[in-house]
């Protein structure tokens, strides 16, 4: 008998990755501890990033069906690609971000309460819907591409076949090769 399958059954102990403990503000590229004042040090470091993130998220807003309406047009209207009107507004940070999203106020009144952090943050990690997905990113063009290359070619991997088999108006479709070595 062998012992692989025994051996298979003992945990495997896995060597702890230590982080050094890092005095708050010491440099490090803008880590700091994980921890607030007061609590046990366990030397976990955060990121700048990670901490953007979380701030971020702490602003997100509970909202109702008029206010979602609204962040959804402030989320095509703040997107770089295409430049939506807001995104031209606000470039970086500074007086044309301030401008984007007072415009912003200004043309959805059901935002006007909101801050510039809430609606920015809460229109981020809003989840898109179906159609949002297939009309304003590039995987809806892919799709119909795609469906429409396999209704007319076929697929032979998945069994399906070129709609000239049972359709007589792919008859009429015109045939592209692609003639890769020049002969």
């Amino acid at each position: 008998m062998s012992l692989f399958p025994l051996a298979s059954l003992v945990p495997v102990a896995r060597p702890r990755c230590l982080v050094p403990e890092r005095r708050a503000g010491a440099g490090h590229g803008g880590a700091r501890l994980s921890e607030a004042e007061g609590e046990p040090r366990t030397g976990r470091v955060e990121s700048a990033a990670s901490i953007a993130a979380a701030q971020m998220r702490a602003n997100v807003r509970s909202y109702n069906a008029e206010e979602e309406k609204a962040l959804r047009v402030c989320r095509i209207e703040f997107a770089p690609y295409p430049s939506g009107k807001y995104n031209k507004l606000e470039g970086e940070d500074g007086p044309g971000r301030v401008a984007a999203y007072e415009q912003c106020r200004k043309d959805l009144p059901a935002l006007s309460s909101w801050s510039d952090d809430e609606i920015e943050a809460t229109f981020t990690y809003m989840q898109s819907t179906p159609s949002e997905l297939l009309f304003n990113s590039p995987i809806g063009p892919f799709l119909v591409l795609s469906g429409l290359s396999i209704w007319r070619d076929g697929m032979a991997a998945w069994g399906i076949p070129p709609c000239k088999t049972y359709l007589d108006l792919c008859e009429a479709l015109p045939t592209f090769q692609l003639n890769v070595m020049g002969s």
